[in-house]
């Protein structure tokens, strides 16, 4: 099962474990979820203003350096590069509002991988629905995730590397552990807040087998 909808396990009642396997009809689920999440992000691209959009924003300075040829103070850093190669692919003209769209759909991913996160911790669903519907109506989400693609990217990216460190940690799970380092080294890239993330992810990775033990406690006790 994927990292962002895992299923039942069925080695102890109530135990929610995240299960390798993955289907066609898993992955479609996951993505219709995915747009679910993020369709109120995408609803206010379409209703916004496009010059809303590109107007002192990050996305709009990122385009602007792509037309200039390059960065004005100096050449493009490690951090950063990803979201530089992908503005060169779009059409300039458009650039701001498909990064916009793109930004909406990395915040229905990150949602999801919340609503997962505190699903497989048995939160309670109406502290999953409070915690999703606080984030989600946030205006600063809304505000990263629609004019702040770089940092909406990492911040994805390094979701995706915490559930893959969890994984390894927790499961003994290698490919999700080297996906986990793969997603963290293209959030770097991305953003230079992911350095820091990934030096607390890295602190925190000897805590995590602990953690397996008292689940696996608890679930045995249920």
């Amino acid at each position: 099962m994927s990292a962002e909808a895992p299923e039942r396990s069925t080695s102890a009642p109530g135990d929610r474990r995240i299960v390798p396997a993955r289907t066609p009809r898993l992955f479609l689920r996951n993505r219709a979820i995915d747009l679910a999440l993020a369709s109120p992000l995408i609803l206010a691209v379409l209703l916004l203003n496009p010059y809303t959009l590109s107007t002192g924003t990050i996305n709009q300075q990122l385009v602007a350096q792509i037309l200039a040829g390059g960065d004005a103070d100096g050449p493009a850093q490690p951090a950063g590069l990803i979201p530089r190669v992908l503005v060169t692919l779009l059409p300039h003209e458009n650039a701001h509002v498909i990064l916009a769209l793109v930004g909406a759909l990395l915040g229905g991913r990150l949602l999801h991988y919340l609503l997962a996160a505190l699903w497989r911790e048995s939160v309670a669903v109406s502290v999953t629905t409070a915690c999703l519907l606080t984030l989600a109506a946030s205006p600063l989400f809304a505000f990263i995730a629609l004019t702040n693609f770089p940092l909406i990217l990492a911040m994805t990216l390094f979701a995706m590397s915490v559930v893959g460190a969890m994984r390894m940690a927790m499961w003994n799970d290698t490919r999700a552990g080297f996906n986990a380092g793969a997603t963290l080294l293209l959030a770097v890239l991305s953003h230079p807040l992911a350095l820091v993330c990934a030096a607390v992810l890295a602190v925190s990775m000897p805590f995590l087998p602990h953690a397996r033990g008292q689940h696996e406690g608890s679930a045995g006790r249920t």
